[in-house]
């Protein structure tokens, strides 16, 4: 079999071999002399930092959940996953939101993480104060409710995002699984 080189191809070999000769002279900081991976402390400590962890995902909803309480919706709004937050604006994100008043949130329990998934049940009153509901006359009390939440968080990059909220009568049956521990969970 002929082989053939045209200038192309010549070009072509002479910069796939320049740039394997420069590679080859780069000293790569992540390899030792013996071109075994090297891995400092600091870096070993973040790749576990960089890991889906309990305690982290319960630090993250009790923050929300205090901004929630403070009404501090910018706030709340940096909790938000980021394609959410793509697809919901700030503005729009708090249009309405000076309405509603949550109180007495309960400390955040996870029921699970599954994979880059963390579900975490929270129980908190809720106050709806929009001005029309003061003209609506309630014959059965106060407009306050408990509210039983599941939010479901999902880890990116290194953090747990919020992505959505679910009410655990309605999770209770399209996601039972959360509620069953695995044998490893005890």
């Amino acid at each position: 079999m002929k082989i053939t080189y045209t200038p192309s191809k010549a070009l072509f070999f002479t910069c796939i071999l320049s740039a394997a000769s420069l590679q080859s002279c780069v000293e790569n900081p992540s390899q030792g002399a013996s071109g075994a991976p090297v891995v400092s402390e600091d870096a070993a400590e973040e790749s576990v930092a960089l890991l889906p962890d309990e305690e982290r995902l319960l630090h993250r909803s009790a923050e929300l959940w205090q901004h929630k309480q403070a009404g501090d919706w910018i706030q709340v709004y940096d909790f938000l996953a980021p394609g959410f937050k793509a697809s919901m604006p700030l503005g729009k994100f708090l249009s309405g939101k000076e309405n509603h008043i949550y109180e007495d949130a309960s400390d955040p329990f996870v029921l699970k993480i599954e994979k880059d998934r963390g579900y975490v049940e929270v129980h908190v009153q809720w106050t709806p104060t929009h001005p029309i509901l003061s003209s609506v006359d309630n014959a059965e009390g106060s407009l306050t409710q408990i509210l039983d939440e599941v939010d479901e968080w999902v880890w990116l990059e290194g953090e747990w995002w919020l992505a959505q909220q679910h009410r655990i009568a309605d999770l209770r049956t399209t996601h039972p699984r959360l509620w069953v521990r695995d044998d490893k969970e005890g």
